[in-house]
């Protein structure tokens, strides 16, 4: 009785755990995300953008090749496309403030220590 018990218990929280996951803040940018490039799909073929992509280094090649790639496509395209661009931009905040708070507890640990 008490292995059929633990046994049900364990099953509500597994269930808890993985619906946590998977409606968590990081979860549901990444949905975002993911929902956004679905919504890009019909309008632009990745893997043409890919290869006519620049193959050089310079940073100004690929600012060039963005701006007539936006230039010369639809309103829809411009406006997921900065929706894209600031969905990228808020996962970036939220690594730099992870890196930025992980740093902090490691220098405040290792004076604390010292």
């Amino acid at each position: 009785m008490t292995a059929l018990l633990h046994q049900r218990i364990m099953r509500g929280v597994y269930r808890v755990y993985l619906i946590k996951k998977l409606t968590g803040k990081a979860a549901c940018r990444w949905y975002l995300l993911a929902g956004i490039f679905a919504a890009l799909q019909p309008f632009v073929s990745f893997s043409h953008v890919i290869r006519n992509a620049p193959r050089a280094w310079d940073p100004m090649y690929y600012y060039d090749f963005g701006v007539a790639a936006l230039s010369h496509t639809e309103n829809t395209v411009r406006i997921l496309t900065a929706l894209l661009v600031l969905v990228l931009l808020w996962m970036g905040v939220d690594v730099l403030r992870g890196v930025a708070g992980f740093l902090l507890r490691t220098r405040t640990a290792r004076t604390a220590t010292a």
